[in-house]
Protein backbone atom coordinates (compact mmCIF):
# COMPACT_ATOMS: atom_id res chain seq x y z
CA UNK A 1 0.00 0.00 0.00
CA UNK A 2 1.23 3.63 -1.04
CA UNK A 3 2.06 6.25 1.87
CA UNK A 4 0.74 8.46 0.08
CA UNK A 5 -2.52 10.44 0.16
CA UNK A 6 -4.65 10.66 -2.44
CA UNK A 7 -4.85 13.73 -4.00
CA UNK A 8 -8.41 14.15 -2.71
CA UNK A 9 -7.68 13.92 0.82
CA UNK A 10 -5.10 16.35 0.51
CA UNK A 11 -7.31 18.56 -1.11
CA UNK A 12 -9.57 18.80 1.85
CA UNK A 13 -7.01 19.18 4.51
CA UNK A 14 -5.28 21.87 2.26
CA UNK A 15 -8.78 23.73 1.98
CA UNK A 16 -9.50 23.29 5.69
CA UNK A 17 -6.27 25.16 6.52
CA UNK A 18 -6.93 27.37 4.03
CA UNK A 19 -10.26 28.50 5.45
CA UNK A 20 -8.80 28.91 9.29
CA UNK A 21 -6.16 30.62 7.68
CA UNK A 22 -7.66 33.22 5.46
CA UNK A 23 -11.47 33.39 6.83
CA UNK A 24 -13.08 36.07 6.36
CA UNK A 25 -13.82 38.40 9.24
CA UNK A 26 -17.33 40.55 9.14
CA UNK A 27 -16.64 44.14 9.06
CA UNK A 28 -18.84 44.37 12.85
CA UNK A 29 -16.34 41.92 14.30
CA UNK A 30 -13.22 43.29 13.08
CA UNK A 31 -10.59 43.30 15.73
CA UNK A 32 -8.13 45.87 16.23
CA UNK A 33 -5.84 44.97 18.67
CA UNK A 34 -2.19 46.79 18.44
CA UNK A 35 -2.19 48.08 15.09
CA UNK A 36 0.08 50.68 15.18
CA UNK A 37 2.89 48.56 16.32
CA UNK A 38 5.12 46.51 13.78
CA UNK A 39 4.48 43.19 14.26
CA UNK A 40 6.55 41.03 16.58
CA UNK A 41 6.20 37.81 14.68
CA UNK A 42 8.38 40.16 11.54
CA UNK A 43 11.25 38.65 10.71
CA UNK A 44 14.23 41.10 10.54
CA UNK A 45 17.73 40.90 9.70
CA UNK A 46 19.78 42.55 12.06
CA UNK A 47 20.92 45.49 9.16
CA UNK A 48 17.07 46.19 8.43
CA UNK A 49 16.48 46.82 11.94
CA UNK A 50 18.84 49.25 12.48
CA UNK A 51 17.92 50.70 9.21
CA UNK A 52 14.04 51.03 10.31
CA UNK A 53 14.69 52.07 13.33
CA UNK A 54 17.05 55.05 12.16
CA UNK A 55 14.25 56.25 9.39
CA UNK A 56 11.48 55.82 11.84
CA UNK A 57 14.03 58.20 14.62
CA UNK A 58 14.85 60.47 11.66
CA UNK A 59 11.80 61.09 9.57
CA UNK A 60 9.10 59.54 12.08
CA UNK A 61 8.72 56.97 8.87
CA UNK A 62 10.84 54.19 7.31
CA UNK A 63 10.90 52.96 3.74
CA UNK A 64 9.55 49.67 5.09
CA UNK A 65 6.61 51.57 6.34
CA UNK A 66 5.54 52.61 2.18
CA UNK A 67 4.58 49.06 1.45
CA UNK A 68 1.49 49.68 2.94
CA UNK A 69 1.89 53.83 3.79
CA UNK A 70 -1.96 53.89 3.71
CA UNK A 71 -1.82 51.50 6.40
CA UNK A 72 0.74 53.02 8.50
CA UNK A 73 -0.91 56.62 8.24
CA UNK A 74 -3.94 55.25 9.51
CA UNK A 75 -2.25 53.60 12.42
CA UNK A 76 -0.31 57.15 13.06
CA UNK A 77 -3.49 59.16 12.92
CA UNK A 78 -5.62 57.09 14.80
CA UNK A 79 -3.15 55.96 17.70
CA UNK A 80 -2.78 59.70 17.90
CA UNK A 81 -6.60 60.57 18.03
CA UNK A 82 -7.04 57.82 20.66
CA UNK A 83 -4.54 59.15 22.92
CA UNK A 84 -5.53 62.71 22.31
CA UNK A 85 -8.93 62.10 23.20
CA UNK A 86 -7.67 60.30 26.57
CA UNK A 87 -4.85 62.43 28.09
CA UNK A 88 -5.68 66.02 26.49
CA UNK A 89 -6.95 68.88 28.26
CA UNK A 90 -8.37 71.32 25.80
CA UNK A 91 -11.65 71.31 23.77
CA UNK A 92 -12.98 73.28 20.98
CA UNK A 93 -15.67 75.98 22.40
CA UNK A 94 -18.85 74.97 20.61
CA UNK A 95 -18.27 71.41 22.04
CA UNK A 96 -18.08 69.95 25.64
CA UNK A 97 -15.02 68.22 26.15
CA UNK A 98 -17.19 64.66 26.30
CA UNK A 99 -18.64 65.64 23.16
CA UNK A 100 -14.88 66.64 21.44
CA UNK A 101 -13.36 62.95 22.96
CA UNK A 102 -16.24 61.33 21.51
CA UNK A 103 -15.87 62.67 18.30
CA UNK A 104 -12.05 62.25 18.25
CA UNK A 105 -13.14 58.27 18.92
CA UNK A 106 -15.31 58.26 16.02
CA UNK A 107 -13.01 59.42 13.46
CA UNK A 108 -10.39 57.12 14.81
CA UNK A 109 -12.25 54.06 14.53
CA UNK A 110 -12.22 53.35 11.14
CA UNK A 111 -8.85 53.83 10.81
CA UNK A 112 -8.09 51.39 13.55
CA UNK A 113 -10.20 49.19 11.69
CA UNK A 114 -8.22 49.79 8.19
CA UNK A 115 -4.51 49.53 9.92
CA UNK A 116 -5.07 46.25 11.77
CA UNK A 117 -4.21 43.34 10.37
CA UNK A 118 -7.43 41.71 10.67
CA UNK A 119 -8.40 43.70 7.32
CA UNK A 120 -6.88 41.20 5.44
CA UNK A 121 -9.74 39.14 6.34
CA UNK A 122 -12.18 41.20 4.76
CA UNK A 123 -14.63 40.36 1.61
CA UNK A 124 -14.19 43.05 -1.22
CA UNK A 125 -17.16 44.04 -0.77
CA UNK A 126 -16.54 45.30 3.40
CA UNK A 127 -13.14 46.30 2.39
CA UNK A 128 -14.93 48.82 0.15
CA UNK A 129 -17.29 49.64 2.94
CA UNK A 130 -14.40 50.22 5.22
CA UNK A 131 -12.78 52.08 2.53
CA UNK A 132 -15.58 54.72 2.52
CA UNK A 133 -15.95 55.07 6.34
CA UNK A 134 -11.96 56.04 6.08
CA UNK A 135 -12.54 58.38 3.66
CA UNK A 136 -15.41 59.37 5.69
CA UNK A 137 -13.12 60.09 8.84
CA UNK A 138 -10.49 61.82 6.71
CA UNK A 139 -13.24 64.02 5.74
CA UNK A 140 -13.92 64.45 8.90
CA UNK A 141 -10.16 64.76 10.25
CA UNK A 142 -9.78 67.72 7.88
CA UNK A 143 -12.82 69.42 9.37
CA UNK A 144 -11.10 69.36 12.83
CA UNK A 145 -7.81 69.68 12.32
CA UNK A 146 -7.27 73.41 13.57
CA UNK A 147 -8.37 72.12 16.62
CA UNK A 148 -6.04 69.74 17.44
CA UNK A 149 -4.31 71.20 20.39
CA UNK A 150 -4.07 71.02 24.15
Amino acid sequence: MSEHKKWSDFKADYELLFKEKFSEVSLETISTGEYWKVPKDFKWKRKDRKQFEKERIEFGYATHDWWSFDTFLAAVIAHGLERFASESHGHPGDKTIEEWKDRLHEIAEPLKKWACEDRWKLSYDAEMELYEQVQDSIRDLADIFGHLWD
